[in-house]
């Protein structure tokens, strides 16, 4: 920022405080700025296990030994009851006694009252100190005086019981008594049973005890009124649930250091009353303070925390990382200054200032874009020291663009990682510094170092080499007396050693050999000893001179020792390694070895198929498909695969070319070959450590660079989804929100489904809600016609979830068309009513969110729905950042889960920040509008932190800004802050409010302050007017004003180059790209930059109505269709996906001279295969063929589209596969034949298949894929359920007969007919009782569960329950129970078993019998429950003790455990409907 800005600042500080004060706000005033206040509300649940109980104990009681300590000392223990009895009163004192002012917020210092202000809103202050004179006045606190939790309580009780006598049916404010009023409910929840009075006296001095606690919180917390403690206990909950852990601080004491008049005074923080876990989330961390308060973007702030407060340079590291960036920016655009090569120098000195802006300025990407664009861009004039031809002479210059967008965000990213390469540097250059020595590998290495994997080899070098004298400084460091381990103790033995002479005698030292592997040639030959190897070796088995033995019992034993020390000396030789790593990133190719678990679960369908069988494919092949290497990855986690980097015949190439050439000697003696062999040994030794290393080295590389090239490619797809303008309706001015009717005939049964509408206003409210009838009907067009013509909406949005959509919008267009229905109402337009599809990926997430179920918590899920569709019109980019963390959700990208989930989230904001701050922020439309304000953050210089606290300073300032120039006035923020967001922040004005001194124009504009008096200065040139003329102006807004009311247009008069030549002559200052901005800025404010709303393609709709792509379903594509229609000449079919198929006559049989009738083939409800052979992706129609030969060229032709090339795809590898899994399936086709009327050669599908058309407890008894001594029965529990049975043969004669014994589970039976008699009949009638249960309901899991959900909301004090079928896990149902209206749905499993049913390990012989065991089991969990956080409050048993639970295994099927999902029982059972 200019200097003016700095001398702006400090006259502001310096301004006498009456020049500042404003008027106290009345209590009217005050109030309407206490509604705008926007606090989440989150619900406080009972930890469900010991281990988060425990947490919570630990976050808010004193070590439990210094309790034991101090109860143990007696001496201390009159003075500990002292102090907790001054605590006692100090916490049940009167408020009355804290009248005084300057006592108001005793109990929370101005950093925590700071914090609670941020979460509330409200506006509170001592009074101003001397020293403080400068701050504006604020409204005071209530002259009453702070009041206590326990008065706050005791109000809101007063308040709820008034509201149950009037039948008012809210939910209360406070979670934890709702907890407890469900307890009450609870209290008959078994209806069937009874309970003795001596339990019931048990459970209602329980439920008082509990319910006794809720008004006895011991906290005070000064400066707020009744309204924001209740809504800050909403979100934090009133500390009851671990007033337990504040009671353990009384019998404690306080401090020792505290004296008693402090103790008297100190009061709670925010981290000892609110979990922190609640702390992060609502981001009131002290962390999170200390990046809100300091002076820099917060982003950066993030993305610099892992540096460690190690981001400042020197100048010299400064220039270091410009030659580092430009090093890398041009290895990554090499093709670009390939084709131009002339931007090679301008784009480098962009580099080195844009590094300046990020670095040294803290200027976001936005600002840069924006505001430094001058220096992103390259004028070429033509000249002859350019080399330009003739004719060019004298032609316009050219402005060519040297950055996107993109470069600039990896020119920040590469800023991070330079700096976490110089502290790995710092590093290495401190840990030789204190080895005070002088290497000479490490000198000549250093400089040339340049990657953090070299000097991670260096520093592996060092260590290695001087591990002993590293350790003792170490030891210095430590003051430590004893060392600790050294992994290359024996290495350091060696060197120091005799034996180190015979490592000599191999002729050659690391460091040589290192040196010839770098350069390529021989520098460094092999001297071959007299003697061979093993025959030197003797001479260092004998003992040493002084008589100590050598450590060595034989010459082999040292000869081994020897070739082990220059092994690792070879294998930590810096040379050696960056040689090979660069010859394998050149050479070495990726292979993929297949595991037996690949091997078996990687097939056609799985992701992982299209490289199963993939060798040889090169780096660069992978970088261009990012998304391939990164599932090659994700397979080798998964176990599947192992990724493989190989040097092509390593063994024949480089190996040999190493040994020969650099290592072994050219002699050809005996005694040569003999040590030729024992450095053979040595290099095999040094290769099994260095190839592994730098294979990984490579794969690591690799993976960055392909997270790297998808992560732009995220951010390219998420821009296309935000690079669309609101809808602009016909006939308004640019910029107009338009009102719109979002419709949707939801699954689009017109005889079933009601169709749902919304009309939303254009302040985004809205105001009907309307439920039409059958589209079908006239009606239907009566009530939809009447709906537009009296709410005269703009557009009509629709979208839904099945094809019969499309017929619903066709519907409503011929109305729009024949009934003459006009944009807005207006009968003068001539512009129909616009009918529209709308994208509704955001309304299908939105519609079940928790956010919708706030807003509109009266509505059903389409009504939802349909706003969200309605939103989406009004402002896309809007609903996408409502979406927060749930953005992940949405398909951006085929293959964005293959990013971390962070890193994937990092590439949503960025687009975020783009767009966010090409448009602009209206900053007093974010006060009053909490779905506005979602985007505050992304605004330059600011982040989640600082734009609630920038939110919370203009509450506390008036609640509305007046100019931008307010920020640094009132210290709303910083002036890095101010420099970054300034121009972002709209500040709209009017006809009445430009004439107000407090308005500036320009704030209504992307003009930066630093460039007003630019934008100034322009005006008054188009308008041709003098200094002495400006000031006329002065009372009607300014000149600027005068000329954007009047005649903009003489802007396009200037001269603007003329301007920007003088301005970089006498400033030094690139203007051109800004003088351009202003002028535009002039004559339009902020106009629109993105692409209009996007018009949904067909294929958009398409895939949006089934969910099927081009790539999915297109001709040629073999696909199961359910027969609808059977005639003579045709069939009409469905498609899972809801498309219509069409089979002609023709398209039925194989050629034939009698085809047969189709009705003796094909029958309604069939399922058949077919082969599409047209497709209207626009209708939704398919011409389909079921013709056998049409089917198998299909599938050859598909064989053929996948033919592999030998070089890259192990061929061979894959036939032998194939030919193994045939073998395998011919064994178990013809080699078991089972002699009962029942058995079928048949394979699961098959056996389901024959199952399809016969009644529930019908079998069919099949081969077992587990082996001889196994048979599978497969039998119908429903239709499209079929559970597999697998028989354990025992006592078999031979491998072909039946066992003379079956087992199944623990059952045995002696034959086949007692098995399917006694084991599956029984089973089937215990599933036909269990339909025919009036509490089982035959639908999907997640229709069950939207029933529980609507049960509850019409009978929120009320609890029930319902089986299902388990479609997962057939031969289980699923009991779903919801215990309240808050309360989550609860799952647990229920086992179908012969002649019962079992839940957990208990087994109930019939559904009555079942439900009452439920319940049981409910009740006592509740109740062990209750039984535990009793005795944990109350302070009984020892520390740590656990009170005593049901343990119930086998919930869930294939496991053990609990058995059921924790979600937070409250304290007493449900009464079940």
């Amino acid at each position: 920022m200019s200097d003016q800005y700095d001398d702006e600042e400090e006259s502001y500080v310096d301004r006498r405080p009456e020049e500042d004060e404003e008027e106290v706000r009345d209590d009217d005033n005050d109030d309407e700025a206490n509604m705008n206040q926007d606090i989440d509300t989150s619900e406080e649940e009972d930890d469900d296990n010991e281990e988060e109980l425990e947490k919570v104990r630990r976050g808010f009681i004193v070590d439990d030994e210094e309790e034991e300590e101090e109860e143990r000392n007696s001496d201390e223990s009159d003075h500990v009851r002292k102090r907790r009895k001054k605590k006692r009163r100090h916490r049940t004192r009167d408020s009355d006694d804290e009248k005084d002012g300057d006592r108001a917020g005793a109990d929370l210092d101005e950093d925590d009252l700071d914090l609670l202000m941020e979460n509330t809103g409200t506006a509170y202050r001592k009074e101003p100190s001397e020293s403080s004179r400068q701050l504006k006045r604020l409204k005071r606190a209530d002259d009453n005086g702070p009041r206590g939790l326990n008065d706050m309580f005791s109000d809101e009780e007063e308040e709820e019981e008034e509201e149950e006598e009037e039948g008012i049916n809210e939910r209360p404010r406070n979670n934890r008594r709702e907890q407890f009023s469900r307890v009450n409910e609870f209290d008959d929840f078994i209806e069937e049973d009874e309970f003795s009075d001596d339990e019931e006296r048990t459970r209602e001095r329980q439920v008082e005890r509990r319910s006794a606690k809720v008004s006895s919180v011991p906290a005070r917390v000064s400066g707020l009124d009744e309204d924001k403690l209740g809504e800050l206990y909403e979100v934090f909950g009133d500390g009851a649930d671990y007033e337990w852990a504040l009671e353990g601080e009384d019998e404690m004491g306080l401090p020792e250091y505290l004296s008693d008049e402090d103790a008297e005074k100190a009061g709670p923080e925010l981290k000892d009353v609110f979990e922190p876990g609640e702390l992060r989330d609502r981001l009131l961390t002290d962390e999170d303070n200390l990046i809100r308060s300091k002076d820099e973007p917060e982003r950066y702030q993030l993305l610099r925390a892992q540096l460690k407060g190690q981001y400042e340079l020197t100048e010299e590291e400064f220039i270091e990382e410009q030659n580092w960036v430009i090093k890398k920016l041009n290895a990554e655009k090499s093709a670009l200054f390939y084709s131009k090569p002339y931007i090679q120098i301008p784009f480098d000195k962009a580099v080195k200032k844009i590094l300046e802006f990020i670095t040294k300025e803290n200027l976001e990407v936005p600002f840069i874009w924006n505001h430094r664009k001058d220096y992103l861009l390259y004028v070429r004039t033509f000249n002859k020291e350019e080399g330009a031809e003739p004719q060019a002479h004298g032609a316009a210059p050219i402005i060519e663009t040297l950055f996107t967008i993109d470069d600039l965000w990896r020119i920040v990213q590469l800023d991070i990682e330079f700096h976490g390469l110089l502290i790995r540097k710092k590093a290495l250059v401190k840990m030789y510094e204190e080895l005070d020595v002088s290497d000479t590998t490490y000198r000549e290495l250093f400089s040339s170092s340049s990657k953090l994997v070299d000097f991670q080899d260096l520093t592996e070098y060092l260590q290695f080499r001087y591990s002993s004298r590293l350790q003792d400084i170490s030891a210095t460091k430590g003051n430590s007396g004893t060392k600790r381990h050294n992994r290359f103790g024996r290495f350091d033995r060696i060197r120091s050693g005799k034996l180190y002479e015979l490592v000599r005698s191999f002729g050659i030292s690391a460091e040589q050999f290192g040196e010839n592997v770098e350069s390529q040639q021989r520098l460094y030959f092999a001297e071959d000893p007299p003697s061979a190897p093993e025959v030197l070796a003797e001479e260092f088995v004998k003992p040493l001179e002084d008589g100590t033995p050598s450590g060595y019992s034989t010459a082999a034993q040292a000869l081994e020792s020897a070739q082990l020390m220059l092994a690792e000396e070879l294998f930590h030789e810096p040379r050696v390694r960056r040689t090979l790593r660069s010859i394998f990133w050149d050479e070495a190719k990726v292979d993929i070895v297949l595991t037996d678990k690949g091997r078996k679960q990687i097939d056609e369908s799985s992701p992982y198929n299209d490289f199963k069988y993939a060798i040889n494919r090169s780096f660069d092949e992978l970088r261009l498909r990012p998304e391939v290497y990164l599932q090659m990855l994700q397979a080798e986690s998964d176990g599947l695969v192992i990724v493989r980097i190989s040097y092509p015949n390593y063994k024949t190439t480089l190996f040999e070319k190493l040994f020969s050439k650099y290592l072994a000697s050219d002699a050809v003696s005996d005694t040569a070959k003999a040590w030729n062999e024992a450095r053979r040994v040595i290099l095999k030794t040094t290769s099994r450590k260095i190839i592994p290393l730098i294979c990984n080295n490579i794969k690591e590389d690799l993976r960055l660079d392909c997270s790297r090239s998808l992560y732009f490619e995220v951010r390219k797809n998420f821009a296309v989804k935000l690079n669309q303008a609101p809808y602009q309706p016909k006939g308004y001015a640019a910029g107009t929100t338009a009102r719109v009717l979002a419709m949707t005939c939801g699954m689009g049964d017109f005889n079933k489904d009601a169709v749902l509408a919304v009309v939303l206003d254009e302040d985004g409210e809205v105001i009907e809600y309307a439920k039409l009838g059958n589209p079908k009907e006239t009606e239907f067009k009566a009530a939809f016609v009447d709906l537009v013509n009296r709410r005269t909406p703009d557009v009509v949005g629709v979208a839904g979830f099945t094809v019969n959509s499309s017929r619903f919008f066709q519907i409503l267009k011929e109305i729009v068309e024949k009934e003459d229905l006009t944009t807005g109402g207006d009968t003068d337009a001539t512009d129909p009513l616009d009918v529209v599809w709308v994208q509704d990926e955001v309304a299908r997430l939105y519609q079940h969110s928790a956010r919708s179920l706030e807003e509109f918590p009266d509505q059903v899920t389409l009504s939802r729905y349909c706003v969200g569709i309605a939103r989406y019109l009004q402002s896309p980019m809007l609903e996408y950042a409502a979406l927060g963390k749930e953005i992940s959700a949405i398909p951006v990208h085929k293959y964005q889960n293959l990013l971390p989930e962070e890193t994937f989230q990092e590439s949503i904001d960025s687009v975020f920040v783009d767009y966010v701050n090409l448009v602009g922020v209206d900053i007093n439309e974010c006060i009053r509008n909490t779905y506005n304000s979602n985007l505050l953050q992304y605004v330059a210089g600011l982040g989640p932190r600082k734009a609630s606290g920038m939110i919370q300073g203009i509450q506390n300032h008036g609640g509305t800004l007046s100019n931008r120039t307010q920020l640094i006035i009132d210290h709303i923020t910083t002036k890095q802050i101010f420099m970054n967001c300034a121009s972002f922040l709209r500040i709209p004005y009017d006809g009445r409010s430009v004439r107000s001194d407090e308005t500036e124009v320009l704030d209504a504009t992307r003009i930066h302050p630093e460039d007003y008096d630019i934008g100034r200065k322009m005006a008054a040139d188009a308008l041709e007017l003098d200094e002495e003329d400006i000031a006329a102006y002065d009372s009607s807004g300014g000149v600027v004003a005068h000329l954007v009311s009047g005649e903009p247009e003489k802007l396009n008069e200037l001269i603007l180059e003329e301007y920007a030549d003088e301005l970089e002559k006498k400033f030094h200052q690139k203007k051109r790209e800004t003088l351009e901005m202003i002028k535009a800025e002039l004559i339009k404010h902020f106009a629109e930059k993105r692409a209009p709303l996007h018009v949904l393609t067909e294929m958009d709709v398409f895939t949006m109505l089934t969910g099927e792509s081009t790539e999915t379903l297109h001709n040629g594509v073999i696909i199961p269709a359910s027969i609808r229609k059977v005639s003579e000449r045709f069939l009409i079919a469905m498609l899972a996906c809801g498309v219509e198929g069409n089979v002609t006559a023709s398209n039925m049989f194989d050629s034939a001279e009698r085809p047969p009738h189709p009705s003796t083939v094909f029958s309604f409800g069939q399922t058949v295969q077919a082969v599409i052979l047209d497709i209207n992706y626009g209708k939704f129609i398919a011409e389909l063929s079921t013709v056998p030969r049409d089917i198998k060229n299909a599938r050859e032709q598909q064989k053929r589209a996948k033919h592999r090339d030998s070089r890259t795809w192990n061929v061979a590898a894959e036939e032998n596969d194939h030919a193994k899994v045939a073998v395998k399936q011919q064994e178990h086709k013809q080699g078991r034949v089972i002699k009962h009327p029942l058995f079928r050669p048949f394979n699961s599908r098959q056996a389901e298949e024959y199952l399809a058309g016969l009644s529930r407890g019908d079998v069919v008894i099949r081969p077992s894929s587990r082996g001889f001594d196994h048979i599978a029965i497969t039998w119908k529990v429903s239709d499209l359920l079929y559970q597999h049975v697998d028989v354990l043969e025992l006592d078999k004669e031979n491998e072909y007969t039946v066992g003379r014994i079956l087992q199944v589970d623990n059952a045995r039976y002696s034959d086949l007919d007692e098995l399917i008699e006694m084991h599956i009949r029984t089973m089937a009638r215990k599933v036909d009782e269990m339909v025919a249960s009036d509490k089982f309901q035959n639908k999907p899991r997640s229709e069950v569960e939207s029933w529980l959900t609507t049960y509850t909301q019409a009978n929120p004090k009320r609890s029930t329950y319902a089986f299902c079928f388990d479609h997962k896990r057939p031969g289980y149902f699923l009991l779903l129970f919801k215990t309240g209206l808050s309360a989550p749905i609860e799952v647990w499993y229920v086992k179908v078993i012969p002649n019962g049913f079992r839940l957990f390990k208990n087994e109930y012989p019939d559904v009555v019998s079942l439900c009452n065991g439920f319940k049981t089991i409910f009740m006592s969990h509740v109740q062990a429950r209750q039984q535990q956080h009793h005795s944990t409050r109350s302070g009984g048993g020892p520390p740590g003790a656990r009170a005593p639970q049901p343990v119930y295994n086998g919930g869930r099927p294939g496991g053990s455990g609990g058995g059921y999902s924790s979600g937070g029982y409250p304290g007493g059972g449900p009464r079940y409907r």
